[in-house]
């Protein structure tokens, strides 16, 4: 594997470090987050980087308060995952989700809702990340839809989710892919026409659903991220032998593909916390490198890991997705 890669990798996962210790914490910290990835890197806080297949641990969380209500009935090791920690309030998302997504067709209904059915639904990488992050700057962490600022990250992190799905839908189609997620793609299921309208659906609600949140300059961050991601699958459609070889080109186009949409959405949660521009920029760079850091990780095992290793079927994934077996 070239050193090139692995040094990068070590970058960001330092760069990742570097962001959320400069967070302002309130009741969560999140210090790191790195989902189980089987990595082919060892990471622990005192010893960066060795090179050696190794499933990373969930997260490092330190606490400044007790926030007891959240942690009742929860294991030491419980309160260690992200997934844990707030797994109803994904699962609060997912449901939503899913009444989000039905159509004045039955049959648009069925496609849009492809991905958010029981068992299809992946791990929602993306709205644990938002919501983790709301919660690591956020002042106020009461629970669900009660709580306003709670309510509309809630809802920022659905949005995010549906455009994130739309992406895979429009990507496999023009992979011509017939697998996702380790079952049939959707464009493979219901053919090409009705997937890319059910992909174009979803971008539809997602913007529909971001004006309601009444804040221009959401609508503008997830506005850039959908244009990066059309101009990140449009780089890697036409690059050149010259490009394939640059490491600057590999960067750039991997966070069209992959950072943008979590490093823009995770800034956007630190504007509805009202939070200062410094804080939002730390947010922003946070998603960027944790996106690509992923990519860097994702792209490596293609070509060092088994088909066990991979968890998946088919080797097209986004950050998102989260690569967890």
């Amino acid at each position: 594997m070239p050193t090139c890669y692995k040094n990068t990798a070590t970058r960001k996962v330092e760069s990742i470090l570097t962001c959320c210790s400069n967070i302002p914490q309130s009741n969560i910290s999140l210090v790191v987050f790195t989902m189980h990835f089987n990595c082919p890197f060892k990471f622990n806080p005192h010893n960066m980087c060795y090179w050696d297949r190794f499933t990373w641990s969930s997260c490092y969380f330190h606490s400044t308060s007790d926030h007891s209500s959240r942690k009742a009935g929860l294991t030491a090791k419980e309160q260690l995952d992200p997934f844990v920690l707030i797994k109803d309030e994904v699962s609060e998302v997912t449901d939503r989700l899913r009444s989000m997504v039905v159509a004045e067709v039955p049959e648009l209904t069925s496609a849009a809702g492809y991905f958010f059915r029981a068992g299809a639904e992946g791990k929602r990488t993306c709205p644990t990340v938002l919501l983790l992050m709301a919660s690591a700057i956020s002042m106020d962490i009461a629970d669900g839809l009660e709580n306003k600022p709670r309510a509309r990250h809630m809802h920022l992190a659905e949005i995010t989710e549906m455009i994130h799905i739309s992406s895979l839908i429009h990507d496999d189609v023009l992979d011509d892919a017939d697998t996702r997620r380790g079952m049939d793609s959707l464009n493979f299921k219901v053919g090409k026409k009705l997937a890319v309208l059910a992909g174009d659906f979803l971008l539809f609600r997602a913007f529909s659903a971001a004006v309601s949140l009444d804040n221009t300059e959401v609508v503008s961050l997830l506005a850039t991220a959908v244009n990066n991601l059309v101009t990140g699958e449009l780089m890697q459609m036409s690059i050149t032998p010259a490009q394939r070889c640059s490491m600057d080109y590999y960067l750039q186009k991997t966070y069209y593909k992959t950072a943008a949409l979590i490093s823009n959405s995770c800034k956007a949660i630190a504007v509805l916390a009202e939070q200062t521009t410094e804080v939002q920029a730390l947010a922003y760079q946070y998603g960027r490198h944790l996106g690509i850091a992923y990519q860097l990780i994702d792209d490596i095992l293609d070509f060092t890991g088994t088909s066990a290793s991979l968890g998946n079927c088919d080797s097209s994934h986004t950050f998102c997705d989260g690569r967890i077996p």
